[in-house]
């Protein structure tokens, strides 16, 4: 359980801001199948190192999106 309280939750805004996207282009990403994102009622967010970790399988491929 402390190991969870640790844990950084990044908003769709965060990953606008921290990879330079627009508005769009980040809602299209947490909508991809597969994308490791959590929804409760119309908030979305995702774990800082989960986000970290789909990006880094995706450094050599381009996500079509």
């Amino acid at each position: 359980m402390g190991e969870e309280s640790n844990v950084r939750w990044l908003t769709p805004k965060d990953i606008e801001k921290r990879m330079q996207l627009s508005h769009g282009t980040v809602n299209k990403l947490f909508h991809l199948k597969g994308f490791p994102m959590v929804r409760v009622g119309k908030t979305m967010r995702i774990k800082e190192k989960d986000f970290e970790e789909f990006m880094n399988a995706y450094k050599t491929h381009t996500i079509n999106i």
